[in-house]
């Protein structure tokens, strides 16, 4: 099923580790970058966030990334 890009997903986490449900975001930012703008809102100095900037880095969808 595609879905249109004109769809945005939040993903707050809240975490300052990272664990299980820091994993599930990392694998949901990778399998929507295509089909949704996404972004992430999280703890400064948080893995996620260490994470989030390895990403816009490294990454052709780094428009689609932004973390607070």
């Amino acid at each position: 099923m595609e879905i249109s890009k004109k769809y945005k997903l939040a993903h707050v986490v809240t975490a300052l580790s990272w664990r299980g449900g820091e994993q599930q975001v990392a694998y949901l930012l990778d399998e929507l970058k295509m089909q949704l703008d996404q972004i992430v809102i999280c703890s400064e100095g948080s893995k996620m966030q260490e994470h989030c900037i390895c990403l816009l880095y490294t990454s052709d969808a780094a428009d689609d990334l932004l973390c607070v």
